[in-house]
């Protein structure tokens, strides 16, 4: 089988990708939530929040995530779940709030 991700472990995230958490509505529903993926280590640098950290601000039902293959890279990986409930989007929107720059 072909490697769908040819010289993914050399590269780094940039750009748009890797700057907010991903909303996935297309795997969104009613009863589970809305889906979301995000990248640990830019939500950590963007939260101003220890990698260690991040895993505690995430929605109750959340697994890890690798873009690509498992090896792929730390700048690659988060996690992904579901997002249920009110208070789960102001925790994690919380955690950039007040690491935000002024404009």
């Amino acid at each position: 089988m072909a490697n769908r991700f040819p010289g993914l472990a050399e590269r780094t995230i940039s750009g748009p990708r890797r700057r907010r958490p991903g909303l996935v509505p297309g795997q969104s529903n009613a009863e589970a939530g809305l889906r979301y993926r995000l990248y640990k280590n830019r939500y950590a640098e963007l939260a101003g929040r220890l990698l260690t950290e991040v895993e505690s601000l995430m929605p109750l039902r959340h697994d890890e995530w690798v873009y690509g293959p498992a090896d792929a890279g730390p700048d690659w990986e988060g996690y992904e779940g579901f997002i249920s409930e009110r208070h789960e989007v102001d925790r994690l929107a919380g955690a950039l709030r007040r690491n935000a720059r002024p404009t």
